[in-house]
């Protein structure tokens, strides 16, 4: 199938994760998930697919999503964790996921910061998919775990195919909720309660530190930023 441009552009944040541009792109149309999916050329055989977008997106899912949004190739892809592929995560490029027990990790679900959603009207960040990001650099806050109102943590499933994206809202199923489509749980995220912590806590300065290093403008700081971690004594 010819995949053809999309009529309206939009451009992704800085540091945006693949699956928040999606679903940021979806709301801004006034598509359902899985009606954008198809527009932009994305294979959707099941939840573990969507998954591996996230992981590292195949050559025709970067020619075709290029094609429809106007982003080249090699931009999309570093919206995806094979953007920290050796230095924060080990991807298995054949099965599109990611060896556990590296250094630094990766977290199934994701923490967020809820004065960065409120910036970024709902976008989601790439770091805060990884383990040991943990504490937001702008904000000067431990990053949050939680929905406000249902309690659980987010983005553990792919969005609902069925549903227009609601960036910033919680997706997870609605207590009691039933049926083929069940209504979401939908909280505003922006309210959920974090700690300031201060640009001087030693929690900052940590997190500062694993970030260099995972970013690559440090190289052979690995040793002084695990120093650093664990000498934080603030209970992570």
């Amino acid at each position: 199938m010819r995949i053809r441009s999309l009529p309206l552009r939009f451009q992704p944040t800085e540091g945006e994760a693949i699956d928040s541009y999606i679903e940021a792109y979806a709301a801004q149309v006034g598509a359902t998930f899985a009606e954008f999916e198809d527009a932009v050329g994305l294979e959707r055989t099941s939840n573990s697919q969507r998954r591996g977008w996230l992981v590292q997106l195949g050559e025709h899912e970067l020619i075709n999503l290029a094609a429809a949004t106007g982003l080249p190739p090699d931009r999309l892809a570093r919206m995806t964790l094979s953007h920290f592929d050796g230095r924060a995560v080990r991807v298995n490029a054949s099965q599109r996921c990611l060896t556990y027990g590296v250094p630094w990790g990766y977290a199934r679900a994701s923490r967020f910061c809820p004065a960065c959603l409120n910036d970024s009207d709902g976008r989601w960040s790439l770091t805060w998919r990884l383990g040991w990001f943990f504490a937001c650099l702008k904000h000067f806050c431990l990053l949050a775990h939680h929905c406000p109102e249902c309690g659980r943590p987010q983005r553990v499933r792919p969005h609902a195919g069925g549903r227009i994206p609601r960036p910033g809202c919680c997706g997870n199923i609605a207590a009691g909720a039933v049926g083929r489509s069940p209504a979401r749980c939908g909280a505003n995220l922006e309210l959920a309660a974090v700690l300031p912590l201060g640009d001087g806590h030693p929690a900052i300065a940590a997190q500062r530190a694993v970030y260099s290093v995972i970013d690559g403008t440090t190289p052979g700081q690995g040793g002084l930023s695990q120093q650093l971690i664990f000498d934080c004594r603030y209970p992570l």
